[in-house]
């Protein structure tokens, strides 16, 4: 302070003047209490918020509950390892507090519905997960079928009490015949319709052999009306239902803030998780597989969501499916992120209605039936809001890559989309959508005859997108455009770079003329990295770099901030 009070008196010669007034004194010592007194009154005023704010949310201990089928009993307590409750029925009937605790035994068979009749609160989520060694507890939906009895050549029987909804030979369905006398090849069963299944298997040994199960319940994991439920590394197979608001290996419906993590939700005959009319839910780093076994394969998903509001479906693994990946329908201010999402039947990721919803960084690879309709991601319908940026789309059978239909008010770049059948993307019936800075490659060998399909549009701005070696064309525009804005693109095409309604255009100087788009456009190899090692970034020379025009593209591929140099560069990566 005094170091302070010697420095002004040389550097303000009115301060040194002032200062040998006799005033000065009180003035400092004034000042001294005044700041005293707004410092001391901050920091009371700061705990006493922070002591409101803590009063605010109640802190609970919360108590922990134990299940283990081999060692328990449900007369017990269930407070420790020692003396677990021994089945899931005490987790219905009781009324859990916020901040409670539920372990089931790791390494065991739940063949019971997990239903959760208890709400947590705010930071004191009721908690649900495993304890001890071993490998993930499975609640099942499925009971196993033994005592079978030979019936007539490779065909065996056992005795129900109701007819199962399917039958799974280790994992895998099995067909249902109606009659009996169609029961006459591997793989198949039948009901009698009274008391009697009968299963011939898929290798004509007898089902002892094998884990034959039967879908018996609508759900493994049942949570409905509930709120601040976490459930975390706990797999759930298999339901006996093909209505997604009914069931699920996994049903969450009527909720909010639930999270449901860690976990595996597989063998579900239509559903693996039905998410439905919840709020704040957090679905995160699962994996979803063998579900929809039962059902065509547009009427069922391996994630379905209908009508959630503000849900994170965050670095989930979804693969293998014999239906559609993911299909979420009328989902507001959402998060799809990080997900892999491969392998499976159907389309990769469907969303349909979406408002306000960022799809981004997902990788979709290898999904679809040759031949097909289906794409890697279809975005249909939206209300305006949203984002599409950073995915990756590849190896898709069927129709292409990207297909946004009906899509309005929608901002798609940066994504990259490469060896997909047939279309690269198609944009269709959509207004007022931004599709920018893309890198569509055909890979050759005749996998995307066309890069970029048009129909029917009004007010699409079409910027920045390298489109590089469609087998036929680069861009097709099969109807009128209304208020098209294309430009600055890189179109390449084996056969000619448009087919702009029945006619060809082989350059891009017939193209402009004909349809206004595309005069500052280009038609020439983009210089990728290495596309055999499929790096499709730039090279520092390519002739795309720094040649794109401003666009609302905020980052590039890899997540670069763009632009980099003087422009924005051509395509989705920066250099």
């Amino acid at each position: 302070m005094e170091n302070l009070h010697n420095n002004l008196c040389q550097k303000y010669s009115w301060y040194d003047r002032w200062h040998g007034f006799s005033a000065s004194h009180h003035f400092h010592w004034g000042a001294f209490v005044a700041v005293a007194l707004f410092l001391t009154t901050s920091i009371v005023t700061g705990i006493m918020k922070v002591q409101a704010e803590t009063a605010a949310v109640p802190q609970y201990i919360g108590v922990e509950y134990y299940v283990d089928p081999k060692t328990g009993n449900d007369d017990f307590e269930g407070r420790s390892p020692e003396a677990p409750w021994k089945t899931l029925d005490n987790i219905v009937s009781n009324n859990f507090q916020p901040g409670d605790k539920i372990y089931l035994k790791a390494g065991e068979i739940y063949r019971q519905t997990l239903q959760v009749n208890s709400s947590g609160a705010l930071a004191n989520p009721i908690y649900l997960s495993s304890y001890g060694k071993g490998a993930p507890p499975v609640v099942s939906a499925l009971d196993t079928l033994s005592d079978w009895i030979h019936d007539s050549g490779n065909k065996y029987s056992r005795r129900v009490s109701e007819m199962p909804n399917a039958i799974y030979q280790d994992g895998k369905l099995l067909k249902y015949e109606l009659k009996y006398e169609d029961l006459n090849a591997p793989g198949e069963w039948y009901y009698n319709g009274l008391d009697q299944v009968l299963v011939w298997t898929t290798d004509n040994l007898s089902p002892s052999e094998h884990e034959i199960a039967a879908a018996v319940r609508s759900s493994a994991l049942h949570i409905v009306g509930q709120s601040f439920v976490t459930v975390s590394g706990i797999d759930f197979v298999g339901s006996n239902t093909t209505s997604a608001t009914d069931g699920g290996a996994a049903l969450i419906k009527n909720s909010s803030y639930i999270t449901l993590r860690n976990s595996t939700v597989s063998s579900a005959g239509a559903f693996g998780l039905s998410l439905i009319k919840t709020s704040n839910a957090r679905i995160e780093n699962n994996l979803f597989e063998k579900n929809g076994q039962e059902v065509p394969i547009d009427l069922g998903s391996a994630v379905y969501g209908q009508d959630n509001v503000n849900a994170m479906l965050i670095k989930n693994t979804i693969r293998g499916n014999s239906t559609n990946g993911m299909k979420l329908n009328g989902l507001v201010g959402g998060s799809v992120f990080g997900n892999d999402i491969e392998n499976n039947i159907g389309s990769g990721m469907v969303i349909i209605r979406p408002a306000a919803t960022f799809i981004q960084q997902n990788n979709i690879r290898n999904n679809g039936t040759e031949n097909s309709g289906y794409f890697g991601l279809v975005f249909k319908d939206s209300l305006g809001g949203n984002e599409v940026t950073q995915n990756l789309i590849t190896g898709q059978l069927g129709s292409g890559g990207l297909h946004a239909l009906g899509a309005q008010d929608t901002k798609i770049y940066s994504n990259l989309l490469y060896g997909n059948q047939l279309n690269g993307a198609v944009i269709e019936s959509s207004f007022n959508l931004w599709f920018t800075d893309n890198t569509i490659y055909g890979l050759g060998g005749g996998i995307s005859q066309y890069g970029l399909v048009l129909r029917q549009n009004r007010e699409l701005q079409v910027y920045n997108n390298n489109v590089f070696d469609a087998l036929q064309y680069a861009v097709v525009s099969e109807s009128s455009q209304e208020d098209l804005k294309m430009d600055y693109n890189n179109l390449v095409g084996r056969k000619a770079v448009a087919l702009w309604g029945e006619k060809t255009y082989e350059n891009l100087d017939q193209l402009s003329q004909v349809s206004g788009t595309d005069k500052h456009s280009l038609s020439i190899d983009p210089k990728f990295t290495s596309i055999f090692e499929k790096d499709f970034s730039l090279l520092s020379d390519s002739p795309l770099v720094n040649a794109g025009f401003p666009t609302p593209a905020k980052v590039d591929f890899d997540g670069k901030i763009v632009p980099v140099g003087t422009a924005i560069d051509i395509g989705a990566f920066e250099q």
